[in-house]
């Protein structure tokens, strides 16, 4: 670690001590979740366009969320918001990777399973208008979250990079006014202790200032049979220090920096298939023989690798190998605005670091047999400035940008055992510029044009050095696989997006969409067999048609969003299996459409009754298939997407007069059939399975007092999370949720 990075991270820590806590770590629906006394829905403003809008004034296909809901539906993670969110797939945990902190993201389809520093996200995260780059520490435990916004479809026009499936867009809440704060403590299930605050502290009327800390620690839920160790459990120290100066009434600066630390065991992989007859080149004989006679029947006997070794129980494994997942994040920006009048000037400036290291057993078995243990880490610089205004008496609204990223990232990949291992070290530099603008106009004051494009420049460049690390039992010595000089992919792609509005009556919108995005190739970074130089893979395209419906009641009790769409996905990036190689690779498959319908409500039928609900169809299948990548069909359907979902809630609020409200809630969620693997291997899926969640809460009535009892997972469902296999080393593998939990939780404002 350089002195640098050692000084940042101790400042950091110090910052996070005296925040003592954290504010959020997951979100839930914007929407009212307790009734006001008006019996009102809550309004929602969102920034989607990077302006502020009513979410029903917004002709986009977006789920708003926010903190006010968490301690409602007891959202402890972000990946929680997927179950109430039409067509996200938000899980915390890549398959193959044991990196329960590896974010694997799909919205309508298009998203992203492989976890390397090399491959993109299909699906932007933004933290407070920051593009988070890699998969590994992008499920954030997040510091007071103002609200989440979750943008479906391709967002290229005025995101940063790669939104070709959408975009999902934190936004933290800014330092207020006034001194105050809130504190929760919960406890629950599997030695649950947590712990969360945030404190607004004004040094005066132009400088404000707010802490916020979260602490959250549980035992894991998965035993291993041999040693009695725990996978899956939480541990995590999070904090973020905010500054805002506001001199005078146009000018405004925020500071932020935010950190993480996490010490957890690998995630919670079990095997789900052993097949000691898979081994490839022969080895199976001189390598995985524990006492001999393995060639036979290698299944049958537990003195081999094989099917003998299979629990047949999702919440136990018979690995022994090291299990560690640590993490280290932080990062800092700085956000001006200037209102000049005529025109406003935004600027974002941010550096972001992440280290990352986790080690996890991949056969499943007490043998040598495989081992992976995996170190990344990577820094970002991201420079973004925006230009906005109005003209033509207000009937056009204009923003214009530029963007510049620049990253650099090193992994250390391992996989070993008593066969062979494989070594890569892998570099990675890149490099974006884009340019970007969209408008807004009135043509009639009920019908609205908007125009945008996005010109981006992307250049990657990598290195790797590969080599297969004999083992003791090994037939064949030590080969070096690639040693390669830099290479380098640029992709220069215009984005556009057209939409046009129509205002049927005072709360009813009709819009219609054509946009495009695309993701960027890369190259490569597994090898188990001799290449030239690393295998690289071209960029991805998609191209969206969509109508769509917005409807709120003049009493605005009922709000009703409804979207129907079709894109056609070429070039899709694909993992898959390949000859040679013990984990995948990533690969052009050729083209897929997605067709689909979203519906989201909310209800307020009577002042203290709030229901809102989604429901979304899914239609994703490969339409072609390149012969050069194996083991996918067309007709396949895409990875991480049910054809159906759905969600429904309900809660009441009971009136105790000077003595509070009594708030039940019940909260009910559904998947269909899903599959984990492009090859749509049936192994690695799972089969439809719905989710039930109830609380029960009792607030004070000056709201200062809150308490709450909960349970997840009520009807304790056993359901795989994600999935991942390796035919050429005989393993199947999922990591599966948390069985039926419950907890209780404190809150306290001031």
């Amino acid at each position: 670690m350089t002195k640098r990075r050692q000084t940042g991270r101790r400042w950091l820590m110090a910052t996070v001590a005296v925040g003592a806590g954290v504010g959020v770590h997951g979100v839930a629906f914007a929407q009212a979740v307790t009734p006001s006394d008006t019996g009102q829905i809550e309004e929602i403003v969102v920034t989607a366009r990077k302006r502020e809008e009513n979410l029903q004034d917004t002709p986009i296909a977006i789920t708003a969320v926010s903190a006010a809901a968490i301690k409602a539906k007891g959202i402890t993670n972000i990946t929680e918001i997927a179950s109430s969110t039409p067509s996200l797939t938000l899980q915390g945990s890549a398959p193959l990777s044991g990196n329960p902190s590896a974010a694997v993201v799909f919205v309508r389809g298009i998203g992203q399973i492989d976890f390397t520093i090399n491959t993109d996200p299909g699906v932007g995260i933004y933290l407070d208008g920051v593009y988070v780059a890699r998969s590994a520490g992008a499920v954030l435990d997040l510091v007071d979250v103002e609200r989440v916004e979750v943008l479906r479809g391709p967002q290229g026009t005025l995101f940063g990079r790669n939104t070709i499936g959408g975009a999902l867009s934190i936004v933290s809440k800014a330092p207020a006014a006034e001194f105050g704060g809130d504190v929760t403590a919960t406890i629950g299930s599997d030695d649950r202790r947590q712990l969360q605050a945030s404190v607004d502290v004004p040094l005066s009327d132009q400088l404000l200032t707010k802490f916020s800390g979260f602490y959250h620690r549980r035992d894991g839920y998965v035993t291993r049979l041999q040693t009695g160790e725990k996978l899956g459990g939480d541990d995590a120290l999070a904090g973020r220090f905010q500054a805002e100066w506001k001199p005078n009434d146009r000018f405004t600066a925020l500071f932020s920096v935010d950190g993480t630390r996490k010490r957890e065991a690998s995630a919670p992989n079990v095997a789900l298939k052993l097949d000691g007859t898979a081994f490839p080149l022969g080895f199976l004989e001189n390598s995985v023989v524990i006492g001999g006679g393995c060639a036979a029947a290698p299944n049958a006997s537990r003195n081999c690798f094989g099917a003998a070794w299979e629990t047949k129980d999702p919440y136990t494994s018979n690995g022994t190998a090291p299990s560690r997942s640590d993490l280290d994040i932080w990062g800092t920006s700085l956000t001006l605005n200037w209102d000049l009048g005529a025109v406003g000037l935004k600027s974002i400036t941010a550096y972001r670091e992440v280290q990352a290291s986790f080690a996890r057993d991949t056969d499943h078995t007490p043998y040598n047999f495989l081992y992976s243990d995996i170190s990344e880490d990577q820094d970002q610089f991201s420079q973004e400035l925006q230009v906005t205004g109005r003209a033509f008496d207000d009937r056009l609204k204009w923003l214009g940008g530029v963007y510049y990223f620049k990253e650099s990232a090193f992994e250390n990949y391992q996989s070993s055992g008593d066969v062979n291992g494989v070594q890569g070290l892998n570099h990675t530099r890149n490099s974006n510029y884009a340019v970007f603008g969209e408008g807004t106009y009135d043509l009639t004051d009920k019908l609205h044009l908007t125009a945008g494009l996005r010109y981006t420049s992307e250049t990657k460049k990598f290195r790797t050095d590969q080599q297969v690390i004999a083992g003791v039992r090994s037939p064949i010595g030590t080969l070096i696989v690639v040693d390669d000089t830099w290479q380098s992919q640029t992709s220069e792609e215009t984005s556009p997006r057209i939409t046009v509005s129509y205002d049927l009556a005072s709360a009813l919108m009709a819009y219609a969409t054509y946009s495009k995005g695309f993701k960027s190739g890369g190259f490569n970074a597994r090898y188990s067999s001799p290449v030239a130089k690393p295998i690289s893979f071209s960029p991805e395209f998609a191209t969206l048609y969509e109508a769509g419906l917005k409807y709120e009641t003049p009493q605005r009790n009922l709000r009703l969003n409804l979207a129907a769409f079709h894109t056609d996905y070429t070039d899709v990036q694909v993992d898959f299996s390949y000859p040679g190689v013990l984990g995948t690779l990533v690969g052009n498959a050729g083209a897929a459409k997605i067709d689909g319908a979203e519906l989201e409500f909310t209800y307020i039928p009577l002042r203290r009754l709030h229901i809102d609900g989604s429901v979304s169809y899914l239609d994703a299948r490969y339409t072609e298939v390149d012969a050069t990548v194996p083991s996918i069909s067309a007709g396949n359907s895409l990875p991480f997407v049910p054809k159906w979902s759905a969600s429904l809630s309900a809660s009441y609020a009971i009136d105790l007069g000077d003595k509070g409200t009594l708030t039940p809630r019940i909260d009910y969620s559904y998947r269909s059939h899903v599959f984990f693997t492009s090859s749509n291997n049936a192994i690695a899926s799972q089969k439809s399975y719905p989710l039930l969640n109830a609380a029960i809460a009792y607030e004070t009535v000056d709201g200062v007092w809150r308490a709450t009892l909960g349970g997840r997972n009520l009807t304790d469902e056993r359901f795989l999370t994600s999935s991942g296999y390796s035919d050429s080393a005989g393993v199947w593998e999922g990591v599966y949720a948390r069985p039926r939990e419950w907890y209780l939780s404190l809150d306290r404002k001031f």
